[in-house]
């Protein structure tokens, strides 16, 4: 019985001790920033179904100028923003873990879409009839790209800027929202006809290994807390092709 006791009391102060250097050596981060869009997968797969076309012009071909078979819409997605959090446990002064969820989001560029589908109204061997911007009804939807890493950071832990490298895997959930595109006009005197045409892109979601690589610099101003900016290259092995992205972060360590 007495020598339970012992063993009890051996180890809680075993786990209060291992706390306690943990909690001496964990910080947490919070950051946010802008994700610059270098190409989707999922944009690489978007498939245009039979269209309702009166002027029996093809969509991804003589609109957008894109083989119906190869359609890329990469070009189509404005940079977005990202907001995250999470661990950072400094194994020395050279090497620390770090473990973090980050969401980024990207919108259409709805104008430059319909800048392309205005010039196809204008050119005589597509459409040739004048571009009513009313009639167009582009209903987009988001990128969304939910991550969770695990990484190995390697600083140099010396003076007022501390630079650092980091790298790791982790998980990525590309969720693709449908976009629904609707054009009607009646340019033709005496009602002789009209111009219309309707395409849904279809929603797609992947789950997905996540490869990323970091640069950074954290500015040491204050023991416990101390700002960063950094910025990643991000690989998902999509299905097909990889989707891409560049995410700048600014944030802030606190020292627990």
């Amino acid at each position: 019985m007495f020598r339970r006791i012992i063993i009890l009391f051996l180890v809680v102060i075993f786990i209060q001790g291992l706390q306690a250097q943990l909690s001496e050596n964990l910080d947490i981060y919070v950051a946010g920033g802008i994700t610059y869009p270098v190409e989707s997968s999922i944009g690489k797969s978007f498939t245009f179904p039979q269209l309702n076309i009166y002027t029996e012009s093809d969509f991804a071909r003589d609109i957008l100028n894109l083989d119906p078979d190869v359609e890329n819409f990469k070009n189509f997605w404005k940079p977005g923003f990202n907001i995250g959090g999470g661990f950072i446990y400094r194994i020395n002064s050279y090497l620390s873990g770090v473990a973090d969820f980050n969401y980024n989001n990207f919108t259409l560029a709805d104008n430059e879409l319909q800048r392309e589908i205005e010039v196809a109204f204008e050119d005589p061997d597509i459409i040739g009839v004048p571009f009513n911007e009313n009639g167009l009804d582009i209903l987009r939807g988001s990128i969304h790209l939910y991550q969770i890493m695990a990484n190995i950071r390697i600083q140099y832990p010396g003076g007022m800027l501390q630079p650092y490298l980091m790298g790791g895997a982790g998980y990525l959930h590309v969720n693709q929202e449908s976009i629904d595109i609707t054009y009607y006009d009646e340019p033709f005197p005496f009602s002789q006809g009209n111009v219309s045409f309707y395409d849904q892109i279809p929603g797609q979601q992947e789950d997905v290994l996540l490869l990323s690589g970091t640069a950074g610099v954290m500015f040491r101003l204050m023991k416990n807390l101390r700002p960063f900016i950094q910025a990643s290259y991000n690989l998902g092995m999509t299905e097909n092709d990889n989707t891409t992205y560049y995410p700048v972060r600014f944030g802030l360590v606190f020292t627990l």
